[in-house]
């Protein structure tokens, strides 16, 4: 097969999610004997630091914008990427939801297979009162309205979504019409890690300034209002006011430190880890995540997780590798953490039940079976038997 991968920034650089799993899905491909090429914007349209895995082809994009930026809007990148395009690929890959059908348009016409991968439906994303400018309220609107519109349209022209969750694949069909024939759940994937030793927990607060004696409770993330931040920061200070020695580490939101709070902004993944390995359990209280990278990530790392259900997690078992607390409700959450705090058997159990649960799924497993579902979905294209070229049963 010959695939090409659209990324919105160099995936060199970048830690979102969906170009680490791109950049797994590069190595196993080649690996496979594939030819993959990676679409990636540079200020000059030329390889600044070439993708670094063996074997796959540098294709560096101009933007149109000012300055020739790094990354690119996502209604951008596809109208670069598709006068790329010939008939010599047999898959192109994008994450380009906002814009995605200009380059599904083009890859048809030339008998490509256009496969988008899906985080999350934009409707369900939005709407949660994280911007209070006036200017930032009308940016809102332009996506509660206007990018929902164009990621509906755009999808609809996919031959297959790669949804990372159950929970996606419901929203996809619940809120745009996608049939279930089109889509092919594959959970996220995370980099494999050796779990926390009681060595390096001790070692991480060391090296923190953070005393024993207090329970960390730890959260990842950005969006904090759809997260659950403001959830997590209420029950620490329920705790607290019950005499409770409680403290949260945050990474993404601030830098700000507080009686109840130590904010480390963003870090890269060495820091994360020391961050998380500081921690007694990982909290995401989340009001609506469709594939949540931080969950496998510290559960990887033998954390117990306390979560919402309004979280989509397809690897393991609620109530025994993740513990679940009503969305919204600080109380709960503070009564669970407590409960936790004072058996610390039991977070012990939760934390070794969801290492053993997620440890397997790593991006190269995730990659792999992409690599099945793309053969498939290509068989069923190319089949002699189908009539217009496209559609069929889902891989």
């Amino acid at each position: 097969m010959k695939i090409g991968i659209v990324f919105h920034a160099h995936p060199a650089e970048s830690i979102w999610s969906h170009t680490r799993f791109l950049r797994a899905v590069g190595r196993v491909l080649v690996a496979e004997g594939d030819e993959v090429v990676a679409f990636y914007p540079t200020r000059d349209g030329r390889p600044r630091g070439a993708p670094s895995w063996e074997g796959i082809q540098a294709a560096p994009v101009r933007s149109w914008s000012s300055g020739g930026r790094t990354r690119l809007p996502s209604w951008e990148v596809p109208l670069r990427v598709r006068g790329e395009l010939d008939r010599s690929f047999d898959v192109i890959i994008s994450t380009a939801d906002s814009g995605a059908g200009w380059l599904f348009n083009r890859a048809h016409r030339l008998g490509i297979l256009g496969v988008d991968w899906f985080q999350g439906v934009g409707p369900r994303f939005l709407g949660f009162g994280e911007r209070t400018r006036p200017r930032d309220q009308l940016g809102l609107g332009f996506e509660r309205w206007i990018i929902p519109w164009f990621e509906k349209r755009n999808v609809r022209k996919a031959d297959l979504i790669i949804a990372c969750s159950s929970m996606n694949r419901r929203d996809l069909r619940a809120l745009y019409g996608i049939p279930e024939e089109k889509i092919a759940v594959l959970p996220n994937g995370f980099d494999p890690v050796p779990p926390i030793s009681p060595e390096e927990r001790r070692q991480a607060r060391s090296d923190l300034g953070l005393p024993e004696g207090t329970f960390y409770a730890s959260f990842v993330g950005v969006d904090w209002k759809r997260k659950g931040l403001d959830v997590l920061r209420d029950s620490v200070h329920l705790a607290r006011a019950r005499g409770a020695p409680w403290r949260i580490l945050q990474a993404g939101s601030t830098k700000d430190t507080t009686e109840e709070e130590i904010g480390f902004g963003f870090i890269d993944g060495k820091e994360k880890r020391r961050m998380l390995a500081a921690s007694d359990a990982f909290v995401f209280p989340t009001r609506y995540e469709g594939s949540p990278l931080p969950i496998p990530e510290a559960a990887a790392l033998g954390l117990p997780i306390v979560t919402t259900p309004d979280v989509s997690v397809d690897l393991g078992t609620r109530g025994r590798d993740l513990l679940e607390v009503p969305t919204g409700d600080a109380k709960a959450l503070a009564d669970v953490l407590v409960e936790l705090a004072h058996d610390p058997g039991r977070m012990r159990r939760v934390g070794e039940s969801g290492h053993a649960a997620f440890a397997q799924w790593t991006w190269e497993a995730q990659a792999h079976e992409l690599r099945r579902v793309l053969a498939k979905a290509l068989e069923r294209v190319h089949s002699p038997t189908r009539a217009g070229g496209r559609g069929g049963e889902a891989p």
